[in-house]
């Protein structure tokens, strides 16, 4: 998808994912918890976007899927397998991948000297958010 980062996407969804467990084992509001489940929905919804769109050769898109599953596999079992208190480590991961998911698609805009392929509503609803 032209104008968006793929980078931007993963650790988007990567943090998503992390966020979903942490939510549910911990008492957490109604509207957390639709939030924690919705977010993850909607980014990998982007990264297909991505895969199918994208124009990258098959055999790389083969690749980066089998990465990404790697990844997410690691952070489900990570989450499965560590005990309360050790699983809630993990959440850093999250916190960490929201801290710097905005940092590819500044350079990506930079590099191209264009915004296109942003959405300008999602722009502004993240601003106001």
């Amino acid at each position: 998808i032209e104008g968006l980062s793929f980078l931007w996407a993963l650790a988007n969804f990567t943090a998503s994912l992390a966020n979903l467990f942490f939510v549910y084992s911990h008492p957490m509001p109604l509207y957390v918890r639709i939030s924690a489940v919705y977010m993850p929905c909607l980014e990998i919804t982007i990264l297909l976007q991505f895969l199918l769109w994208s124009n990258v050769s098959f055999s790389r898109k083969t690749l980066v899927l089998i990465g990404c599953l790697c990844l997410w596999g690691t952070v489900i079992e990570l989450n499965l397998t560590l005990c309360r208190k050790d699983a809630d480590k993990v959440f850093w991961l999250a916190i960490a991948l929201w801290s710097v998911e905005t940092y590819p698609q500044v350079v990506l805009n930079m590099q191209r000297r264009s915004v296109s392929g942003l959405s300008f509503l999602s722009v502004v609803i993240t601003l106001v958010g």
